[in-house]
């Protein structure tokens, strides 16, 4: 019968173990470029990726966009991140021949932000 106890107690304690592991929280707010929510055509690339603010911090968590308000949707695990964002425009058409092509635009976030909760969280981008 002891031995079924401490089984019980096993099973209690591995399961609370098992529960302790960080939960990933949800970072939501909007790309903005000039104060304004950035609303790309949809043929526009856009990637947002958070990266560890630690050397060799983990995997860079990917967030969903939204083209047509400017909104964007990440689940990290709470830590210090550092935002990136990468747009890559289609390619211009100048009336001469072949569209010219428009090179990746990326802007990595200077300092890092402390995400410990969920939250809103703008990001600001250049032309």
């Amino acid at each position: 019968m002891k031995s079924l106890h401490w089984c019980g107690v096993a099973v209690v304690l591995f399961a609370l173990a098992c529960d302790s592991e960080p939960r990933k929280i949800t970072i939501t707010g909007k790309i903005t470029r000039d104060g304004n929510p950035y609303t790309p055509t949809p043929d526009t690339y856009v990637t947002i990726k958070f990266v560890p603010a630690i050397e060799g911090g983990g995997n860079e968590p990917t967030g969903t966009f939204k083209h047509t308000d400017g909104s964007y949707t990440i689940d990290v695990f709470p830590g210090k991140y550092r935002h990136r964002v990468m747009i890559v425009e289609p390619a211009k058409k100048t009336g001469k021949g072949d569209p010219k092509p428009v090179g990746p635009k990326q802007t990595l976030a200077a300092e890092p932000v402390d995400f410990t909760t969920a939250r809103e969280y703008d990001i600001a981008v250049p032309k």
